[in-house]
């Protein structure tokens, strides 16, 4: 904490708005636009890579976050004074730190897969803005970022060789087809068993903290295992789609790409905030709805908007020649 208290000094108006901006680079929204923007329109397997980086940090992530049970920095030492608005991007326990860790999987991701001194220091330069901005705003400890700056680390190294064995499509030979069946086998078989253990634990025995903040703290992990589940089974029904039956290119020219992007991201939005209201409705609130808009969410991105990547493709194409 006393490194928290001495950056709480440095604070400045111009500071805190500066950082707050920073802190959203981790943020799943901008997370997920860059994720879909290399996805649909540069490199399909980054975009995989990325992706797998990103869940499989996340499973880790609220694993350990249920595993310590830690509270957040103010709730440890009421003297100590957060950020307010940085309050409403830290939901559920501290650590480790999820922006540091989708962070670190995003542009980790990005910097080992591409090649370039200079690119690799903006995405490594990206990452420490982001983590030190978690702390700078008072919502984490340097042991939850450095946690999560290690975490995703090795998530990236031990992916990467994985990904690549994969090959892009059902045209692989056999032991690139081996490759997906056990990247698919051991995300679902992670996905699944991070859900059946936040399901099965209670509320935490914390007498340092209220009744009302150990329920936030629980509630909050309930609800990010019924996401990760949407999201983990989506993201395994796309890719397996992509890999076995009808694989999507990514090439077009340059306006049907800053098109298919953008209708893309409204679609997905669309997908992602209509739903929510008429789900919780039908659901009667059960965090299942959760999963279930997730699920639809990344399913919308990664098979049913790709379906219409032939018709932008050839877009250009029809121009050219008229």
């Amino acid at each position: 904490m006393g490194l928290l208290y001495w950056l709480a000094g440095l604070r400045t108006a111009g500071g805190e708005a500066f950082f707050m901006a920073v802190t959203y680079l981790g943020d799943e929204v901008a997370a997920l636009a860059l994720m879909l923007v290399v996805f649909w329109c540069m490199d399909k397997r980054m975009g995989y890579f990325m992706i797998y980086s990103t869940v499989f940090g996340l499973l880790c992530n609220q694993f350990l976050k249920s595993l310590f049970e830690i509270p957040r920095p103010w709730l440890r030492d009421p003297g100590f004074t957060a950020v307010e608005a940085a309050k409403a991007t830290a939901g559920g326990y501290s650590f480790p730190s999820g922006h540091t860790a989708t962070a670190t999987a995003v542009y980790g991701s990005m910097a080992r897969y591409q090649k370039g001194t200079a690119f690799r220091a903006v995405c490594f330069l990206l990452i420490g803005v982001v983590a030190f901005s978690r702390m700078y705003l008072g919502v984490h400890t340097p042991a939850d970022v450095g946690v999560s700056l290690l975490v995703g680390t090795a998530l990236v190294f031990l992916l990467y060789p994985l990904i690549l064995r994969c090959g892009e499509s059902r045209d692989a030979d056999a032991a690139g087809r081996r490759s997906f069946l056990c990247l698919q086998g051991a995300f679902a078989a992670c996905v699944l068993g991070l859900f059946v253990y936040l399901n099965g634990k209670g509320l935490p025995a914390d007498p340092a903290l209220s009744e009302e903040e150990l329920a936030h703290g629980a509630a909050a992990a309930l609800k990010n295992a019924w996401q990760i589940l949407g999201m983990g089974l989506g993201v395994l029904v796309s890719h397996a789609w992509d890999y076995f039956g009808k694989s999507f290119e990514t090439k077009a020219v340059w306006w049907a790409q800053i098109l298919k992007v953008v209708l893309g991201l409204l679609l997905v939005v669309l997908v992602k905030a209509g739903l929510k209201a008429p789900l919780n409705l039908l659901l009667g609130g059960h965090p299942a709805a959760t999963a279930i808009r997730y699920f639809l969410v990344v399913v919308t991105a990664g098979l049913l908007w790709p379906l219409s990547f032939t018709f932008w493709g050839k877009l250009g194409t029809q121009r050219a020649k008229v």
